[in-house]
């Protein structure tokens, strides 16, 4: 196409660059003279030529001259780090490197099999001028753009002539030869908006003025003549707050990145702007895919308009069906304008150019954006990326929405959002302006904006004023460099009233210690993202601190740091509460703990309370030093040097000084990873352990390439936990990191389940226990001994362990209305998810008397919360449901007595068995028979540098009551986890409750009841 632009117009100017022009037949020549230099020099077709040259003519020259060799070239930006190059070279597979002559150690150059030339061996008058006789097939790769891969590696996407040759079709067609006389050609050309920019230019017959960057057109002279600006959002802002738009430019076209309205009205609101539009694309298919001409006064956020010619655009759910108009789904490209793939990379273009379904020409593949989008009247309006979703507090946010709500506000130029954690890892929302110079934005006035037109879930805890965001090297805003807010210099815009008085910087210090977050004396403590099991926490650490006892249900009525201050005044002293040295002594076994050794005297080669966990392993790739840190953990834990042996008719657990645990090696293959690690787990789970010798756990360290790429733990459940998963990945991948630095942290003995559970029996003999205990056994008399559930089978004489499981993600908009309910009635999710699973028990079973257990983790300590060990306990509620009375009531009874039993957590529930004595049955357990829980012990995830730690708990096929439900919370929403016993109950019957406690859990009307 350029070729034959040349044959129309060869005289006239086809770029611009410093001031001087050059024609359609100087820049084909020279062209024409690289490409018979390349092909002496053995370049043939499907060759990768690297380009590693400064912007300049000899930069157009080359991108031209390898594609008339039959090549594909390859862009090396000079400016990218040595490593980085070299990686792209080596990748790419170069056959030849083009340079510009000046050194660059360490990259490319380097390689045996890549040829290095300049571009003075190429540009010599000596080489014909006249066009190589090259056959190019349309399906032969033009170019290789590379982008950010989720591994950390830069990946190659593959275009071939065809796809190009599309986007240039759509060009001509759609903008006039005037507007092409004048484009800025301001990106890099290791981005596609320059194919567009160079390529579409020239295919059209038009004129570019070749600058360095964006920035550099407001140093051109009116003669360069600049009418056509294309460019990512970010840099047009900068250009219009520099007043340097030149009056000269009539079309706009951003892409890359989200569009601020407020930029397109700005634009508008120059005389002689006359066209402005909205491109969207992704490398993957050629530049651009949909676009959208914008008018003036149009309000909102730009959409993204309709489909290029010759390209399809599917808005789809999860299982790739086509949403409503409206409903917001994920977009899908497939069309002329499609990539090869990812070069080289077979497994990753499978996973993203997928099979079109709804193509009607055989073998048409479809790629998947991972962007969100609605369509609205045709038109398609984008949301964000699904990667980029965050979840703060249980909701799923997409920042680009809130940076855009926030852009809008009056006196705010620019503006973006991110999630940034805390000192201890939670998440809060963040956004950043930059300030219109004429007209400062009021931070009040700003947060008020966005009130009106986002949820509170979405409002910013911090507003943080800029002077400029920053940029990534192509003009996109680059969120990793956004600074976290730090309130007590003032970045923060929002003001932060100081604690006052020793009671509030106590309680201050605790919400800090809590949520890792900055907090003022005004915080909410729910607002700041707490949640029940912190605010165990929280009265934890007050008693610690202050030696007052603040009830749990004080965090609830008053969760605001003064409020809260009050009442740690008025609170009566605590009890004395320390924890004696236990060490090598004979000492009684906990609650837990002594029920697990009787099952185990019954049945010796059970192993139905075996842990199973797999940690994947990512980045580690030194195995003494892992091995050392499994040596630092059970040094640093008693309860994995605990064994248990009996004394004359009673057990008793004894920590051992040292122990080792017991570690095999297995070498897996890749691609047989995920299988290796499953046979494993499942193996290692169906090994008894023995109680009477430490450690009771073993390790697996599976190995792929030479380098560790897994764990595989098996542990007794008596001394280890769900609590106890998180600190083992924490703890391990923090002592790794400090061995691999030189510098192994001394193990400092934690206190274990023997100094708990010692301190939990001086607790039940004192007054605190015994009241505890009094009233939590009061709440249960009378209740039912036995629910009365509808089984589908028979329930057996005599019960056994033989379960299954059912594990469903919840529809997305029932896990935001389970927040919501939550943030409106000061409850938390599990309150809400408790009220629908009492609901739903009443409606099967007729009965409005319910006994649900719940299990707490039993860290009402610091040493407890710190400790790998089996504190975990489980606490009979009586809840009363009424499924006909308004839900908001059904909440707060059920509140009200989580947090009834939330405060008498630590009362095991063996003493509540004994003190009620129940009637006794083979066929079913005392008290209850079904629970409900949320799993919310903290990250199994440890991200350090460069290193990453992923626990995955393996659930046995085991139903430990008759029916058991678990929310767990994941970054994309809530997945609902039942157990059941497969000697009661079918699947189908189980697949029936999950439906109706997913309706149960969207109350019907505006007022929820």
């Amino acid at each position: 196409m350029v070729e034959a632009q040349v044959d129309r117009t060869p005289d006239a100017e086809a770029f611009r660059y410093g001031g001087a022009a050059t024609t359609y037949r100087e820049l084909d020549d020279q062209a024409n003279r690289f490409a018979h230099a390349l092909i002496a020099h053995g370049v043939r077709p499907g060759y990768r030529v690297g380009l590693r040259l400064e912007r300049g003519p000899h930069l157009v020259a080359a991108l031209l001259g390898v594609l008339k060799a039959g090549a594909c070239y390859v862009p090396l930006d000079p400016a990218y780090p040595p490593a980085r190059i070299a990686y792209m070279a080596q990748d790419s597979g170069l056959s030849v490197l083009l340079t510009d002559g000046k050194p660059a150690a360490g990259t490319a150059e380097d390689a045996e099999s890549t040829r290095t030339l300049t571009v003075a061996d190429l540009a010599s008058a000596d080489r014909p001028a006249h066009r190589p006789a090259i056959d190019t097939r349309p399906d032969c790769l033009a170019y290789l753009i590379y982008t950010s891969g989720s591994t950390g590696r830069p990946k190659g996407v593959a275009i071939e002539h065809r796809s190009a040759v599309a986007l240039l079709h759509w060009v001509r067609s759609s903008f006039s030869r005037q507007e092409m006389s004048g484009m800025l050609a301001s990106t890099s050309v290791c981005f596609d908006l320059s194919v567009f920019e160079i390529f579409g230019t020239l295919s059209r017959g038009g004129r570019f003025i070749l600058v360095r960057n964006i920035l550099a057109l407001a140093e051109l002279d009116a003669a360069d003549g600049v009418r056509f600006v294309n460019a990512v959002p970010t840099a047009v802002g900068e250009l219009l707050a520099a007043g340097a738009v030149p009056a000269s430019v009539t079309t706009v076209a951003m892409a890359g990145e989200p569009l601020p309205g407020p930029v397109v009205q700005a634009l508008y609101a120059l005389p002689h702007v006359e066209r402005v539009l909205n491109l969207y694309g992704p490398s993957e298919d050629t530049t651009y895919s949909t676009w959208a001409e914008l008018e003036p006064g149009d309000e909102g956020s730009p959409p993204i308009g309709h489909p290029l010619p010759g390209t399809r655009a599917y808005v789809l759910d999860a299982d790739l069906r086509q949403v409503a108009d409206g409903v917001p789904g994920e977009l899908y490209l497939s069309g002329a304008g499609l990539a090869r793939g990812y070069f080289d990379r077979r497994q990753e273009t499978a996973e993203r150019f997928l099979p079109d379904p709804y193509a009607s020409e055989p073998g048409a593949r479809m790629y998947r954006t991972g962007d969100r989008v609605r369509s609205e009247g045709g038109r398609l309006a984008f949301l964000g990326r699904i990667d980029t979703m965050v979840k703060i507090r249980g909701y799923r946010i997409e920042p680009g929405e809130v940076a855009a709500v926030l852009a809008e506000a009056p006196g705010v130029r620019q503006a973006a959002a991110a999630a940034v954690p805390g000192p201890a890892g939670t998440l809060r929302l963040v956004g950043y302006v930059v300030p219109d110079p004429a007209r400062r934005p009021d931070p009040g006035a700003v947060l008020a904006h966005a009130r009106d037109r986002l949820p509170a879930y979405m409002i910013p805890a911090d507003l943080v004023q800029l002077e400029r965001l920053p940029v990534t090297p192509n003009g996109k805003v680059d969120t990793k460099a956004l600074p976290a807010p730090d309130r007590s210099a003032g970045r923060g815009v929002t003001p932060m009233a100081a604690p006052r008085g020793a009671e509030e910087e106590t309680v201050a210090e605790v919400f800090r210690e809590v949520l890792g977050v900055e907090v003022g004396r005004d915080d909410d403590f729910f607002a700041l993202g707490g949640d029940s099991l912190q605010a165990t926490r929280v009265v934890t650490r007050l008693r610690a601190k202050s030696g007052r006892a603040v009830p749990l249900m004080a965090v609830f009525e008053s969760p605001m740091v003064g409020a809260l201050a009050a009442r740690l005044r008025t609170a009566d002293p605590a009890a004395p509460a320390g924890l004696a040295e236990l060490a090598g002594a004979l000492v009684p076994l906990s609650s837990a703990q002594h029920r697990m050794w009787f099952l185990d005297q019954l049945e010796p080669n059970d192993t139905s309370y075996l842990i199973s966990v797999i940690v994947e392993l990512r980045g580690v790739r030194d195995e003494e030093h892992l091995c050392g840190a499994l040596r630092d953990l059970v040094a640093a834990h008693a309860a994995l040097r605990t064994e248990f042996v009996t004394v004359g008719d009673e057990p008793r657990q004894r920590v051992l000084p040292t122990a080792v645990l017991p570690l095999t090696r297995v070498t897996a293959d890749p691609a047989g990873l995920a299988g290796t690690l499953a046979r494993l787990a499942d193996e290692e789970a169906a090994r008894p352990i023995e109680l009477t010798g430490a450690p009771l756990a073993r390790c697996a360290v599976v190995s792929v390439a030479g380098e560790p790429a897994a764990l595989v733990l098996t542990a007794h459940h008596i001394i280890f936990d769900g609590w106890s998963t998180g600190l083992f990945v924490d703890e391990l991948g923090r002592r790794y990191e400090q061995r691999v630095q030189g510098r192994p942290e001394r193990p400092s003995a934690a206190a274990g389940p023997a100094e708990v559970g010692e301190a939990q029996r001086c607790w039940l003999a004192g007054p605190e226990g015994r009241t505890a205990l009094d009233e939590l056994a009061h709440s249960l008399r009378g209740a039912p001994n036995l629910l009365p559930l509808p089984t589908d089978l028979p329930r057996p004489a005599e019960r056994t362990s033989q379960g299954a499981h059912l594990r469903v993600r919840l529809p997305a908009r029932t896990t935001e209305l389970v927040y919501g309910l939550a943030e409106e009635h000061r409850a938390t999710p599990y309150m809400v998810g408790l009220t629908a699973f009492s609901a739903l028990l009443a409606e099967w079973t007729g009965t409005s008397d319910l006994v649900i257990a719940t299990a707490f983790a039993g860290r009402t300590s610091i040493e407890a919360e710190n400790s790998i060990g089996c504190f975990v306990n489980t606490v009979p509620l009586r809840v009363r449901a009424v499924p006909e009375a308004p839900f908001a009531e059904r909440l707060r009874s059920v509140r009200h007595a989580s947090l009834f039993a939330a405060a008498r957590q630590d009362v095991p529930f063996e003493f509540l068995v004994e003190r009620l004595s129940p009637p006794r049955s083979m066929s079913h357990n005392p008290l209850v028979q079904v629970a409900f829980g949320v799993q919310n012990a903290g990250s199994l995830t440890y991200r350090g540098s460069g290193i990453e730690l992923t626990a995955v708990r393996r659930e046995p096929d085991e139903a430990r009551l008759d029916l058991t439900l678990w929310l767990e919370p994941h970054p994309d929403g809530l997945t609902a986890l039942w157990t059941y016993s497969t000697e009661l109950f079918h699947p189908a019957t189980i697949d029936a409750l999950h439906q109706r406690f997913v309706q149960l859990l969207a109350p019907k009307g505006k007022h929820h009841g």
